[in-house]
């Protein structure tokens, strides 16, 4: 600061707070010569201050908070960026899914024929995928789900989707049925059915409304994911899991043959 400057307000603070540089500093004692009435005011402030500066010395000793600690700020900051790059990750998969998906079919179901590249770019198995993923990665989705039996269940899911949708029971596969939640599809809605087997392996049974035409299942594997798809009276039915293609075969058979079944 150049000398011969008009002290101002701010010079004084600093003045207090021991901010200023030695010439500025020595410009301002010259100023307070004869100026009792502001010597006093600036003694007052110091008192302030250090009174301050005593009541939350208890604070500045206290430790450093573990969620305010930098190693655990990264920590959450790396988990952010994880759980977002999953999401981009599945909304990328919505607009490609199929692209370079391996295909193939159970002896118990029509094998998918391979002039229907419809099948690998449907729209509906790509949010079948995307739902799966984002339940699988983010831990705080799963509080989300609904809770309740089976019959509680496929009530309010038949509800929210206007059309009777009955929830699979695959106890008996050894998957226990974790809860359900509804989900957008375009301008329609959509349910999504979780289920948990042994080692915290995770399947989850896709429903999506407005669907037009019948299809046979149809079985596909992506990322490390195995599907069974299908199509009948306006709605698209998807199962997806991570487990291997003969215990998938035999999930999926019982999933299919309880809603034929019950006529979901």
């Amino acid at each position: 600061m150049r000398a011969g400057l008009p002290i101002g307000e701010d010079d004084l603070q600093a003045y207090v707070d021991g901010r200023l540089a030695p010439d500025r500093a020595a410009e301002v004692e010259t100023y307070l010569v004869g100026r009792p009435e502001l010597e006093a005011r600036l003694a007052a402030y110091r008192v302030q201050r250090e009174e301050l500066r005593q009541r939350l010395r208890p604070l500045a000793d206290e430790p450093i908070p573990a969620r305010l600690r930098v190693a655990a700020i990264r920590a959450r900051r790396r988990q952010r960026q994880w759980r977002w790059a999953m999401r981009a990750a599945a909304a990328c998969l919505i607009l490609t899914v199929g692209a370079g998906a391996g295909w193939w079919a159970a002896n118990r179901f029509a094998p998918v024929a391979q002039d229907r590249p419809v099948l690998a770019e449907d729209p509906a198995l790509g949010l079948a995928f995307a739902a799966h993923w984002t339940l699988a990665e983010d831990g705080d989705a799963v509080p989300a789900l609904r809770s309740g039996d089976r019959a509680e269940l496929s009530g309010w899911i038949s509800g929210r989707l206007g059309h009777d949708i009955t929830v699979p029971d695959l106890s008996r596969q050894g998957f226990e049925l974790v809860g359900a939640r509804v989900l957008p599809a375009a301008r329609f809605a959509a349910a999504q059915i979780a289920y948990r087997g042994p080692g915290g392996r995770r399947l989850t049974f896709y429903v999506k409304t407005a669907e037009t035409g019948d299809t046979r299942p149809a079985f596909t594997a992506l990322g490390g994911l195995n599907a069974m798809m299908w199509r009948d009276d306006g709605c698209a039915y998807a199962l997806v899991g991570a487990i291997g293609q003969a215990r998938f075969a035999e999930v999926s058979d019982a999933v299919f043959g309880q809603m034929e079944t019950d006529g979901s």
